[in-house]
């Protein structure tokens, strides 16, 4: 087994701090998102049908994408997120912020896996295989970290210091 460096320790933690938010944040944007959307029932710029599903807001006309906009503002700020600009999704934000600590896992990695991030998305099925290799990746360090002694729950490590 390789030598696990504290460097990769603190990326899967990160990592794994990164996907409960993403999982956290998920549902109550997703919520949102749809209940704009049932309100507002806009329509597809080129067949007319209602669009109920948050991934085709770009196939909405602009006039309709502005008051989506406008309202899930609204219900973002009632929902308590601060984003930096009201153009910002928090959803996106998140599975952002998810995919950058993936990375910073894959590079800390990097030393014995010999396989760079790049890497991994250039090989089919791309994103998967990304997921897959960080998926293992952690699963090492966990492994790792229970053999000696490594506390990996950031809330116990940080009540306990």
């Amino acid at each position: 087994m390789p030598k696990i460096t504290d460097e990769l320790i603190a990326a899967v933690q990160l990592y794994c701090v990164a996907q409960a938010y993403t999982q956290t944040v998920r549902p109550i944007v997703k919520e949102y998102q749809r209940k704009v959307l049932y309100i507002l029932q806009p329509k597809h710029i080129e067949t007319g049908e209602v669009i109920t599903d948050p991934k085709h807001t770009y196939l909405m006309s602009d006039e309709d994408f502005a008051l989506y906009m406008r309202d899930c503002n609204e219900l973002r700020e009632r929902a308590g997120f601060k984003v930096p600009s009201p153009e910002y999704c928090p959803l996106l934000m998140a599975e952002s912020q998810e995919t950058d600590a993936e990375h910073l896992v894959i590079k800390n990695a990097e030393y014995f896996t010999g396989v760079t991030a790049h890497q991994a998305l250039c090989h089919h099925p791309g994103v998967e295989t990304m997921h897959k290799l960080s998926d293992l990746i952690v699963k090492l360090v966990f492994g790792y970290a229970k053999d000696h002694n490594i506390e990996m729950n950031l809330i116990k490590k940080s009540k306990a210091a």
